[in-house]
């Protein structure tokens, strides 16, 4: 098992073009309220301005909250693995990159969402043994 503690998996594919999201393996209620986070960012990543920043943030901050709340008692994090699959030379999924998904991953300090990004269309990817 690649993370000892997560409770599920999900991915989500990005099609920048056709503008929809695509989730797999939905097994978890806890999985659930990860991926209306994740497709509530997403869709805020078509938006631009300082509007979507404010409410950016406290949606963030909502729902780390609810996931607080919904942990008092354990000792264990719950953890969410996001695997994005996205176009290398896209503009659209750079900027997803650079200015929605990293900050968000930094502002919750990564405690909360194991990522994976796998690059596709002409990147090259080698397995080093």
């Amino acid at each position: 098992m690649k993370y000892p503690h997560a409770l599920e998996t999900f991915f989500v594919i990005i099609h920048w073009k056709m503008r929809r999201i695509r989730c797999y393996r939905l097994q978890n209620l806890f999985v659930v309220s990860g991926i209306v986070s994740i497709c509530f960012l997403l869709y805020l990543a078509t938006i631009s301005g300082d509007h979507t920043q404010q409410v950016l943030r406290k949606q963030i901050k909502v729902t780390y909250k609810h996931r607080r709340s919904s942990e008092s008692g354990h000792s264990n994090h719950i953890y969410v693995n996001v695997t994005v699959f996205y176009e290398t030379f896209c503009p659209a999924c750079k900027s997803f990159i650079t200015k929605q998904m990293y900050p968000t991953y930094r502002y919750l300090n990564g405690s909360h969402i194991n990522l994976d990004l796998v690059p596709f269309g002409w990147a090259k990817v080698s397995t080093l043994i």
